[in-house]
C-alpha cells in the first residue's frame, strides 16, 4: 500500500497522557500514512495537535454527573459513533489508533462496524472504564506494564511499554 491508500485515524483527547502516546505514533508513521486526529472540543488536543494533521472533532463531554444525567451523556458518546462512521467513509479510513479515554469508545464502535482494525494502546497499569469495557472489541491491545494484562483477560494483548 502507498500513502494514498493509507488512511490512519487517530482517536486521542483529553490529557497529556492520551495525546503524547499518539503524538509520538503519529511522527513514527506519518511518511507512510496520511493521519486524521479525532478530538473532543475544548479539550488538550486543540494545542497540542500539529496543524499537518487534520483536526476534527466530537460534541461530548467526560461524563460527570450524578442520575439521569449520566446515562444522557453516556448516551451522547455511543451516539458519536454515527459521526465517527461518517469521517471513516469520508476519509477512507483503513486503520483507527486511540489511546483510550472516552474518545475511544466511538472510535471502536463506529470501527467494528465497518470493519476496520483497532489497536488501542493503555499507557496506565489499571485502565480505565472505557479500555476495560471497549477493548475486548479491538484488533490489538497495546500495553505499557506487564501487569495490565491481568485486567484484560478478554482482550488480545502485548506489551509494548510506553
Amino acid at each position: 500500500m502507498n500513502k494514498a491508500e493509507n488512511n490512519l485515524l487517530i482517536a486521542a483527547s483529553g490529557t497529556g497522557g492520551h495525546i503524547f502516546p499518539a503524538l509520538t505514533i503519529a511522527e513514527e508513521v506519518s511518511d507512510y500514512w496520511k493521519i486524521t486526529w479525532l478530538g473532543i472540543n475544548s479539550r488538550c488536543e486543540v494545542d497540542l495537535v500539529p496543524k499537518k494533521y487534520p483536526l476534527l472533532m466530537l460534541d461530548f463531554e467526560t461524563p460527570s454527573k450524578k442520575n439521569i444525567f449520566l446515562i444522557l451523556q453516556y448516551l451522547r458518546i455511543i451516539f458519536s459513533a454515527f459521526r465517527v462512521l461518517k469521517i471513516i467513509n469520508q476519509r477512507k479510513i483503513s486503520l483507527i489508533f486511540t489511546t483510550g479515554g472516552y474518545i475511544s469508545a466511538p472510535a471502536i464502535i463506529a470501527a467494528r462496524i465497518s470493519n476496520i482494525p483497532i489497536i488501542l494502546h493503555e499507557s496506565n497499569l489499571e485502565p480505565g472504564l472505557v479500555t476495560k469495557y471497549f477493548g475486548r472489541f479491538c484488533d490489538y491491545v497495546l500495553t505499557g506494564f506487564k501487569d495490565t494484562n491481568k485486567y484484560l483477560r478478554q482482550c488480545r494483548t502485548s506489551y509494548t511499554g510506553t
